[in-house]
Protein backbone atom coordinates (compact mmCIF):
# COMPACT_ATOMS: atom_id res chain seq x y z
CA UNK A 1 0.00 0.00 0.00
CA UNK A 2 1.67 3.64 -1.00
CA UNK A 3 0.35 6.65 0.37
CA UNK A 4 -0.64 9.59 -1.20
CA UNK A 5 2.25 11.51 0.22
CA UNK A 6 4.75 8.56 -0.99
CA UNK A 7 3.21 8.47 -4.73
CA UNK A 8 3.56 12.67 -4.32
CA UNK A 9 7.51 12.24 -3.57
CA UNK A 10 8.33 9.43 -5.86
CA UNK A 11 6.91 10.46 -9.63
CA UNK A 12 8.59 14.23 -8.24
CA UNK A 13 11.91 12.17 -7.48
CA UNK A 14 11.66 10.93 -11.26
CA UNK A 15 10.92 14.17 -13.24
CA UNK A 16 12.52 12.57 -16.58
CA UNK A 17 10.81 9.02 -15.88
CA UNK A 18 7.32 11.22 -15.97
CA UNK A 19 7.70 12.97 -18.85
CA UNK A 20 8.91 10.31 -20.98
CA UNK A 21 4.95 8.83 -19.61
CA UNK A 22 3.46 11.56 -20.91
CA UNK A 23 4.73 12.06 -23.91
CA UNK A 24 4.51 8.89 -24.77
CA UNK A 25 0.90 8.86 -24.65
CA UNK A 26 -0.51 12.23 -26.01
CA UNK A 27 -3.86 10.90 -26.74
CA UNK A 28 -4.62 9.78 -23.26
CA UNK A 29 -7.01 11.52 -21.08
CA UNK A 30 -5.89 12.52 -17.76
CA UNK A 31 -7.65 9.44 -15.86
CA UNK A 32 -6.67 7.04 -18.49
CA UNK A 33 -2.83 9.09 -18.06
CA UNK A 34 -3.01 8.39 -14.57
CA UNK A 35 -3.65 4.61 -14.64
CA UNK A 36 -0.68 4.84 -17.26
CA UNK A 37 1.75 6.41 -14.61
CA UNK A 38 0.04 3.65 -12.29
CA UNK A 39 1.42 1.19 -14.21
CA UNK A 40 4.95 2.18 -15.03
CA UNK A 41 5.81 3.00 -11.57
CA UNK A 42 3.71 0.14 -9.74
CA UNK A 43 1.42 2.33 -7.76
CA UNK A 44 -1.20 -0.44 -6.36
CA UNK A 45 -3.16 -1.11 -3.76
CA UNK A 46 -2.89 -3.75 -0.89
CA UNK A 47 -5.26 -5.86 -3.44
CA UNK A 48 -2.89 -5.38 -6.05
CA UNK A 49 -5.41 -2.69 -8.10
CA UNK A 50 -3.50 0.35 -9.59
CA UNK A 51 -4.16 3.94 -7.18
CA UNK A 52 -5.14 5.71 -9.81
CA UNK A 53 -7.08 8.38 -7.71
CA UNK A 54 -4.41 9.29 -5.54
CA UNK A 55 -2.16 9.09 -8.48
CA UNK A 56 -4.43 11.83 -10.69
CA UNK A 57 -4.49 13.39 -7.25
CA UNK A 58 -0.74 13.89 -7.41
CA UNK A 59 0.00 14.79 -11.00
CA UNK A 60 -2.73 17.75 -10.71
CA UNK A 61 -0.49 19.17 -7.86
CA UNK A 62 2.62 18.73 -9.86
CA UNK A 63 0.62 20.96 -12.20
CA UNK A 64 -0.25 23.66 -10.14
CA UNK A 65 2.87 23.96 -9.37
CA UNK A 66 4.11 24.40 -12.73
CA UNK A 67 6.37 21.25 -13.10
CA UNK A 68 4.00 19.71 -16.24
CA UNK A 69 1.20 20.01 -18.25
CA UNK A 70 -1.74 17.32 -18.04
CA UNK A 71 -4.49 17.20 -21.20
CA UNK A 72 -7.21 19.56 -20.81
CA UNK A 73 -10.08 18.06 -18.57
CA UNK A 74 -12.78 16.65 -21.27
CA UNK A 75 -15.78 16.83 -18.84
CA UNK A 76 -17.96 19.04 -19.93
CA UNK A 77 -19.91 19.45 -17.16
CA UNK A 78 -19.99 19.48 -13.13
CA UNK A 79 -22.56 18.10 -11.03
CA UNK A 80 -22.68 17.98 -7.47
CA UNK A 81 -20.68 17.20 -4.81
CA UNK A 82 -22.67 14.55 -3.66
CA UNK A 83 -26.23 13.69 -4.50
CA UNK A 84 -29.11 14.20 -2.28
CA UNK A 85 -32.75 12.45 -1.95
CA UNK A 86 -35.62 14.75 -3.49
CA UNK A 87 -37.34 14.22 0.27
CA UNK A 88 -36.08 14.47 3.75
CA UNK A 89 -35.40 10.73 5.03
CA UNK A 90 -38.61 10.07 7.33
CA UNK A 91 -38.60 10.45 11.06
CA UNK A 92 -38.00 7.01 13.42
CA UNK A 93 -40.93 6.36 15.42
CA UNK A 94 -42.26 5.28 18.57
CA UNK A 95 -38.05 4.94 19.70
CA UNK A 96 -38.54 4.07 23.19
CA UNK A 97 -35.67 5.56 25.84
CA UNK A 98 -33.93 2.38 26.96
CA UNK A 99 -31.77 0.69 24.53
CA UNK A 100 -32.87 -2.91 25.54
CA UNK A 101 -36.46 -1.96 24.53
CA UNK A 102 -35.29 -0.53 20.94
CA UNK A 103 -36.36 -3.10 18.42
CA UNK A 104 -34.12 -4.48 14.85
CA UNK A 105 -31.10 -2.61 15.49
CA UNK A 106 -28.62 -2.56 13.06
CA UNK A 107 -25.24 -1.28 11.84
CA UNK A 108 -25.74 -1.75 7.66
CA UNK A 109 -22.89 -0.31 5.92
CA UNK A 110 -23.66 2.06 2.26
CA UNK A 111 -23.20 -0.16 -0.60
CA UNK A 112 -25.04 0.97 -3.41
CA UNK A 113 -26.57 4.53 -4.79
CA UNK A 114 -29.87 4.62 -3.18
CA UNK A 115 -28.00 4.41 0.19
CA UNK A 116 -25.71 6.54 -0.03
CA UNK A 117 -28.20 9.07 -1.12
CA UNK A 118 -30.21 8.45 2.08
CA UNK A 119 -26.32 8.75 4.17
CA UNK A 120 -25.69 12.12 2.57
CA UNK A 121 -29.18 13.52 2.61
CA UNK A 122 -28.76 12.97 6.78
CA UNK A 123 -25.82 14.08 7.09
CA UNK A 124 -26.80 17.42 5.34
CA UNK A 125 -29.85 18.15 6.76
CA UNK A 126 -29.13 16.90 10.41
CA UNK A 127 -25.21 17.42 11.00
CA UNK A 128 -23.87 20.17 12.42
CA UNK A 129 -21.40 20.04 9.35
CA UNK A 130 -23.20 19.03 6.90
CA UNK A 131 -22.06 16.62 4.13
CA UNK A 132 -18.86 16.12 2.26
CA UNK A 133 -16.62 14.17 0.28
CA UNK A 134 -14.43 12.00 2.27
CA UNK A 135 -10.84 11.46 0.99
CA UNK A 136 -8.84 8.47 0.86
CA UNK A 137 -10.10 5.22 1.97
CA UNK A 138 -13.56 5.30 3.64
CA UNK A 139 -16.78 3.76 4.76
CA UNK A 140 -20.24 4.71 5.70
CA UNK A 141 -23.13 2.82 7.32
CA UNK A 142 -26.37 3.50 8.20
CA UNK A 143 -28.06 2.92 11.82
CA UNK A 144 -31.28 1.18 11.49
CA UNK A 145 -34.18 -0.32 13.12
CA UNK A 146 -38.00 -0.97 13.35
CA UNK A 147 -38.79 2.22 14.21
CA UNK A 148 -36.58 3.82 11.43
CA UNK A 149 -32.99 4.95 10.81
CA UNK A 150 -31.66 5.85 14.11
CA UNK A 151 -28.04 7.95 12.77
CA UNK A 152 -25.20 7.68 10.05
CA UNK A 153 -20.96 6.67 10.79
CA UNK A 154 -18.43 8.19 8.18
CA UNK A 155 -15.06 7.11 7.89
CA UNK A 156 -12.23 8.75 5.72
CA UNK A 157 -8.59 9.25 5.57
CA UNK A 158 -6.96 10.68 8.58
CA UNK A 159 -5.39 13.61 9.28
CA UNK A 160 -1.78 14.10 7.58
CA UNK A 161 -0.23 15.60 10.57
CA UNK A 162 -1.92 15.55 14.11
CA UNK A 163 0.52 16.55 16.90
CA UNK A 164 -1.28 14.95 19.50
CA UNK A 165 -2.20 12.14 17.80
CA UNK A 166 1.57 11.34 17.19
CA UNK A 167 2.75 11.55 19.86
CA UNK A 168 -0.10 9.23 21.35
CA UNK A 169 1.51 6.93 18.84
CA UNK A 170 5.06 7.61 19.25
CA UNK A 171 6.02 7.27 15.62
CA UNK A 172 8.91 8.79 14.08
CA UNK A 173 8.06 11.10 11.24
CA UNK A 174 9.01 8.20 8.75
CA UNK A 175 6.53 5.78 10.31
CA UNK A 176 3.91 7.95 9.88
CA UNK A 177 4.52 8.66 6.43
CA UNK A 178 5.08 4.74 5.63
CA UNK A 179 1.92 3.34 7.34
CA UNK A 180 -0.59 6.62 7.80
CA UNK A 181 -3.36 4.63 5.77
CA UNK A 182 -3.61 2.09 8.58
CA UNK A 183 -5.21 5.11 10.84
CA UNK A 184 -8.68 6.45 9.82
CA UNK A 185 -10.45 9.33 10.76
CA UNK A 186 -14.54 8.76 12.13
CA UNK A 187 -15.15 12.39 10.29
CA UNK A 188 -18.90 12.02 10.75
CA UNK A 189 -21.20 10.19 13.48
CA UNK A 190 -25.19 11.12 13.92
CA UNK A 191 -27.31 10.06 16.13
CA UNK A 192 -30.88 11.95 14.77
CA UNK A 193 -31.43 14.87 16.89
CA UNK A 194 -35.62 13.56 17.55
CA UNK A 195 -34.04 9.75 18.54
CA UNK A 196 -33.84 10.17 22.51
CA UNK A 197 -32.29 6.55 23.93
CA UNK A 198 -30.09 6.20 26.74
CA UNK A 199 -26.36 4.69 25.77
CA UNK A 200 -27.47 4.55 22.29
CA UNK A 201 -24.33 6.75 20.62
CA UNK A 202 -21.45 4.31 22.93
CA UNK A 203 -23.54 1.10 21.48
CA UNK A 204 -23.32 2.01 18.10
CA UNK A 205 -19.93 3.06 18.13
CA UNK A 206 -18.93 -0.04 19.83
CA UNK A 207 -21.10 -2.23 17.19
CA UNK A 208 -19.08 -0.52 14.19
CA UNK A 209 -15.74 -0.22 15.79
CA UNK A 210 -16.26 -4.21 15.82
CA UNK A 211 -17.01 -4.72 12.34
CA UNK A 212 -14.90 -1.71 10.78
CA UNK A 213 -11.41 -4.18 10.18
CA UNK A 214 -13.44 -6.67 8.77
CA UNK A 215 -15.19 -4.13 6.42
CA UNK A 216 -12.45 -2.40 5.34
CA UNK A 217 -9.77 -5.58 4.45
CA UNK A 218 -13.17 -6.76 2.24
CA UNK A 219 -13.35 -3.62 0.32
CA UNK A 220 -9.25 -2.29 0.59
CA UNK A 221 -7.21 -5.62 1.13
CA UNK A 222 -5.80 -4.34 4.92
CA UNK A 223 -7.30 -3.79 8.33
CA UNK A 224 -6.64 -0.44 9.99
CA UNK A 225 -5.08 -0.10 12.99
CA UNK A 226 -6.41 3.08 14.89
CA UNK A 227 -8.90 5.33 14.54
CA UNK A 228 -9.02 8.88 15.66
CA UNK A 229 -11.97 11.60 15.59
CA UNK A 230 -12.53 15.03 17.05
CA UNK A 231 -14.76 17.14 19.77
CA UNK A 232 -15.12 20.27 19.45
CA UNK A 233 -15.35 22.86 22.10
CA UNK A 234 -17.97 22.50 24.91
CA UNK A 235 -18.36 18.75 24.61
CA UNK A 236 -17.07 15.84 26.92
CA UNK A 237 -17.06 13.42 24.64
CA UNK A 238 -18.60 11.19 26.49
CA UNK A 239 -20.23 8.56 24.39
CA UNK A 240 -16.42 8.14 22.95
CA UNK A 241 -15.18 7.68 26.16
CA UNK A 242 -18.18 4.95 27.41
CA UNK A 243 -16.80 3.63 23.79
CA UNK A 244 -13.25 3.56 24.82
CA UNK A 245 -11.93 5.83 23.31
CA UNK A 246 -8.90 7.80 24.49
CA UNK A 247 -8.49 11.21 25.11
CA UNK A 248 -4.83 12.35 23.44
CA UNK A 249 -4.60 15.84 23.31
CA UNK A 250 -5.57 19.44 21.53
CA UNK A 251 -5.58 20.34 17.87
CA UNK A 252 -3.31 23.75 17.30
CA UNK A 253 -6.55 25.23 16.04
CA UNK A 254 -4.65 25.50 12.55
CA UNK A 255 -7.34 22.98 10.40
CA UNK A 256 -6.86 20.29 7.95
CA UNK A 257 -5.80 21.59 5.22
CA UNK A 258 -3.86 24.80 6.67
CA UNK A 259 -0.83 25.99 4.90
CA UNK A 260 0.67 28.51 7.62
CA UNK A 261 1.22 28.31 11.45
CA UNK A 262 -1.48 31.08 11.51
CA UNK A 263 -3.90 29.05 13.64
CA UNK A 264 -7.92 30.24 12.87
CA UNK A 265 -10.17 27.80 13.71
CA UNK A 266 -11.41 26.58 16.99
CA UNK A 267 -9.28 23.58 19.09
CA UNK A 268 -10.42 20.29 19.45
CA UNK A 269 -9.78 17.33 21.94
CA UNK A 270 -8.39 14.50 19.77
CA UNK A 271 -9.65 11.05 20.59
CA UNK A 272 -8.13 7.65 19.46
CA UNK A 273 -9.06 4.07 19.67
CA UNK A 274 -7.16 1.01 19.11
CA UNK A 275 -8.49 -1.50 16.39
CA UNK A 276 -5.64 -4.06 16.87
CA UNK A 277 -4.02 -3.95 20.22
CA UNK A 278 -0.88 -5.58 18.77
CA UNK A 279 -0.08 -2.42 16.46
CA UNK A 280 2.47 -0.88 18.20
CA UNK A 281 4.54 -4.36 18.63
CA UNK A 282 4.48 -4.69 14.81
CA UNK A 283 5.51 -1.18 14.39
CA UNK A 284 8.20 -1.50 16.94
CA UNK A 285 6.88 1.28 19.01
CA UNK A 286 7.01 1.66 22.98
CA UNK A 287 3.23 2.59 24.88
CA UNK A 288 3.37 6.57 25.25
CA UNK A 289 2.31 7.92 28.84
CA UNK A 290 0.82 11.33 28.04
CA UNK A 291 -0.16 11.85 31.86
CA UNK A 292 3.55 10.97 33.26
CA UNK A 293 3.65 9.19 37.19
CA UNK A 294 5.16 10.74 40.38
CA UNK A 295 6.37 9.09 43.28
CA UNK A 296 3.81 9.29 46.23
CA UNK A 297 4.04 12.37 48.18
CA UNK A 298 6.48 14.08 45.47
CA UNK A 299 6.02 18.01 44.99
CA UNK A 300 3.65 18.51 47.23
CA UNK A 301 6.18 19.95 49.70
CA UNK A 302 6.89 23.33 46.41
CA UNK A 303 5.06 26.43 46.31
CA UNK A 304 3.38 24.77 43.10
CA UNK A 305 1.68 21.97 44.71
CA UNK A 306 -1.75 23.48 43.21
CA UNK A 307 -1.03 23.53 39.56
CA UNK A 308 0.69 20.06 39.58
CA UNK A 309 -2.07 18.26 41.53
CA UNK A 310 -5.14 19.94 39.68
CA UNK A 311 -3.64 21.40 36.46
CA UNK A 312 -6.04 22.61 33.99
CA UNK A 313 -9.06 21.28 36.19
CA UNK A 314 -12.20 23.22 36.21
CA UNK A 315 -12.24 23.85 39.73
CA UNK A 316 -14.63 26.86 38.99
CA UNK A 317 -13.93 30.74 40.28
CA UNK A 318 -10.70 31.64 42.10
CA UNK A 319 -12.53 30.95 45.72
CA UNK A 320 -12.45 27.61 44.76
CA UNK A 321 -8.42 27.87 44.08
CA UNK A 322 -8.15 29.51 47.61
CA UNK A 323 -10.16 26.99 49.15
CA UNK A 324 -7.70 24.36 48.01
CA UNK A 325 -4.78 26.55 49.59
CA UNK A 326 -6.40 26.95 52.44
CA UNK A 327 -6.72 23.50 53.64
CA UNK A 328 -3.30 22.51 52.37
CA UNK A 329 -1.08 21.49 55.70
CA UNK A 330 1.90 23.25 55.28
CA UNK A 331 0.48 26.07 53.15
CA UNK A 332 -0.22 29.96 54.28
CA UNK A 333 -3.51 29.03 55.42
CA UNK A 334 -2.80 26.41 57.96
CA UNK A 335 0.07 28.62 59.75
Amino acid sequence: MITQNQILRTIRAAPARLSHTIQAHPALGRTALSRRVCEVFNFRDARGQLQHAGCLKALKTLESEGRLALPASRRTATGPLVRLLDHPVPEARAVPRSLRHLRGLEVIPVTCPEQRAVWSTLMHAEHPRGVTRFAGAQMRYLVCSDHGILGAVGFAAAALYLRARDRWMGWTDAQRQQHLFRVVGLSRFLIRPGVRCAHLASHVLGTVLRRLPADFARRYGYRPWVVETFVGPGQQGTCFRAAGFKYAGQTTGRGRHARTLACHKSRKSVFVYELDRRWRRTLGVPAVSLYPKRAVGAGLDSAGWVQQEFGEAPLGTRPAWSRAWAFCPGCRGCR
